[in-house]
């Protein structure tokens, strides 16, 4: 009886990108949850690359209008009737899919 073969890890069958980003946070993970470590900074490093690599455009390139960008950032929307500013929507076809709030 022959033995399987091994899986590959989960980050093997991530974009590479994502991979880099997975292994630098993990590496230094102490600073980057550390309270000295800022929101901007963590959106810059991280939250955006991570994002342009899974295919979003973060930077609207496409050129598309305010009501149509795939990636709104401090998008106002009404939640319980409160006015909220998201870090960050995620949108298709002009519709929210995906609320992300950077910390």
């Amino acid at each position: 009886m022959s033995v399987p073969p091994r899986k590959k890890p989960v980050a093997s069958a991530l974009p590479e990108r994502v991979a880099r980003l997975v292994e630098r946070f993990q590496f230094n993970r102490d600073k980057y949850v550390d309270s000295g470590y800022n929101e901007f900074t963590a959106r810059a490093e991280f939250i955006d690359p991570l994002l342009k690599a899974l295919g979003w455009d973060v930077e609207n390139e496409s050129g598309f209008a305010e009501d149509y960008k795939p990636v709104r950032r401090e998008d106002k929307i009404s939640v319980a009737g409160s006015l909220r500013s998201p870090d960050y929507s995620l949108c298709y076809g002009g519709s929210r899919k995906i609320l992300v709030e950077a910390k």
